[in-house]
């Protein structure tokens, strides 16, 4: 059962649930180490983050989707253009995390977490590491890499959690607790590199035309 596509799929769904359950930890260990006006400051960060995992989200679909559709119509390159598209999204973190502090104080306003400008200044950072993560697990599930998704779920949630204590009780209290989070999906999605660039093989680097990108993001 294992090796069949709907064991793989099974294993992907179980690492959720064990992805979700370290969710729930966090959401615990952080109500007791910040206290209840801290937390009310970090649920309102992490609303705002996941308000911005939908595009990611959608992304990985429809990638996971191009990739799939690549090898079932026996195309030797699937996976062409990958490279290019997660360029071009690092370049985007970085215009964003600059951004991102830059307008640190309107953000902050507006996320109404005015206490806390500096992390308010990272949810757009953490927003770009998420679409770039999003594009590696898409193409990885597109090349049937269930297992190893699976465990990169965990792996985020795991990391998440202790790089956000580590964090608040280094003395960053809020701001760390969230930066934890940027953290964790900049060594996942560092880590899934390896693999992905293994996968991806001698692919082209280049983008056909209407798979560039923005065509994507349209979709």
């Amino acid at each position: 059962l294992s090796g069949s596509d709907t064991g793989r799929a099974a294993e992907l769904g179980i690492a959720a649930m064990v992805a979700n359950v370290v969710g729930l930890a966090f959401t615990l260990v952080f109500t007791r180490l910040l206290g209840q006006s801290g937390y009310g400051s970090l649920g309102a960060l992490v609303s705002t983050f996941l308000i911005l995992t939908v595009a990611g989200y959608a992304l990985q679909t429809t990638v996971a989707r191009e990739v799939s559709g690549a090898l079932a119509a026996g195309d030797p390159d699937a996976g062409r253009g990958v490279r290019r598209w997660l360029r071009r999204l690092a370049a985007l973190a970085v215009a964003l995390a600059v951004v991102g502090l830059l307008a640190r104080d309107v953000l902050a306003t507006v996320i109404g977490v005015e206490d806390v400008p500096w992390a308010a200044g990272a949810t757009l950072f953490a927003g770009a590491l998420w679409l770039i993560l999003s594009v590696e697990r898409g193409a990885l599930l597109g090349f049937q890499r269930y297992r190893l998704v699976g465990v990169s779920i965990i792996a985020e949630q795991v990391l998440r959690l202790a790089f956000g204590i580590v964090l608040a009780e280094g003395g960053l209290d809020v701001t760390g607790a969230f930066l934890g989070t940027p953290a964790a999906l900049a060594c996942v999605a560092g880590v899934l590199l390896v693999p992905l660039g293994r996968q991806l093989g001698d692919a082209p680097d280049e983008e056909l035309p209407g798979h560039r990108l923005r065509d994507l993001a349209r979709r």
